[in-house]
């Protein structure tokens, strides 16, 4: 399956799914818009795919969609045309990005909303694509084996070409797990509609659809990064996220500049967002308080708690 040379200029972010181990958060903000050091993960990778060129963003939405698009709108502020798709029902990351194919023409750079990485580049992986006059990339990284086990492993050869792909092996066959960032020709979606839901998780997986993409005679290939990530999961992935960062950039803590805070108010290793107000007398470590968040309790001792709009979690 060889494919005629296109240039790469549309981006297809998947933020439809309900982020149930992310509960109670995911009852009040949809997962892609949990903020890390202040900004929603999706800002991140709208930044990667704007940086890459790629100025056409297509955003599947569905559970509490509707806050990702009254903070994104028409994409204008960040440079680039933002349209979205809504797939309330989600049958399997295959089957949301089903969902585009009407949407989209020529090859796409395909990322999961709730995957966060930071200084995404792109271009190395668009231009591998271009050289092997791909059908497909899967970008993964070498990994430790419970890694791959939660993730899915990716078989390869010496030529980079991808034999095998497998959701959540319980003997990986070599070290090389996904990140959940891809790019597709318009092929993808044919090898989706040839797809059945799998007995792991009753979806259309997107790994069952690159097998079946590969099956068919495309060319997928591997492209190694080196960088960290992290699938956000569950509370305690963001405030790891969330503290990692602030290590990072070498950082105290990070407060937004509109933030109010009370009197004899400690902050450690936390951040803050926009708009919250920290009252009298409350002690912060290691914490992540979200945006136009209440943290009022006089003489409240906090440690690795996530405070959002009427939810309280304790990591």
């Amino acid at each position: 399956m060889m494919r005629k040379t296109k240039a790469v200029r549309q981006g297809v972010i998947l933020a439809a799914g309900r982020g149930s181990r992310a509960l109670p958060l995911s009852m009040k903000y949809p997962k892609p818009l949990l903020p890390v050091l202040n900004r929603p993960i999706l800002e991140y990778q709208i930044e990667a795919l704007k940086n890459a060129g790629i100025n056409e963003v297509i955003i599947v939405i569905g559970f509490l969609g509707d806050k990702i698009k009254k903070y994104f709108g028409n994409g204008q502020k960040y440079g680039v045309d933002i349209s979205y798709v809504y797939d309330n029902n989600p049958q399997g990351i295959a089957s949301s990005l089903f969902s585009v194919k009407d949407k989209t023409q020529g090859p796409f750079v395909l990322f999961l909303g709730d995957i966060f990485m930071d200084n995404i580049d792109l271009l190395p992986s668009i231009k591998k694509f271009n050289e092997y006059e791909a059908n497909g990339v899967v970008i993964g990284r070498v990994d430790s084996l419970e890694k791959i086990k939660g993730n899915f492993a990716i078989v390869y050869d010496k030529r980079d070409l991808i034999k095998k792909v497998v959701e959540k092996p319980q003997k990986p066959s070599g070290r090389v797990k996904g990140y959940g960032y891809y790019i597709f020709d318009q092929g993808i979606f044919e090898a989706i509609g040839k797809t059945g839901k799998s007995n792991l998780r009753d979806e259309i997986e997107i790994t069952d659809s690159i097998q079946t993409f590969i099956d068919l005679g495309a060319r997928v290939v591997c492209d190694l990064w080196d960088k960290w990530d992290v699938n956000v999961t569950d509370p305690g992935d963001l405030l790891e996220c969330n503290l990692r960062m602030l290590r990072l950039k070498n950082l105290k803590n990070l407060i937004d500049d509109t933030v109010i805070i009370g009197n004899n108010v400690e902050i450690a290793s936390s951040i803050v967002g926009k708009q919250a107000k920290i009252g009298d007398k409350v002690t912060l470590s290691e914490c992540l308080v979200l945006p136009n968040v209440e943290v009022i309790s006089e003489g409240n001792f906090a440690s690795r708690y996530i405070f959002g709009e009427g939810v309280t979690v304790s990591v």
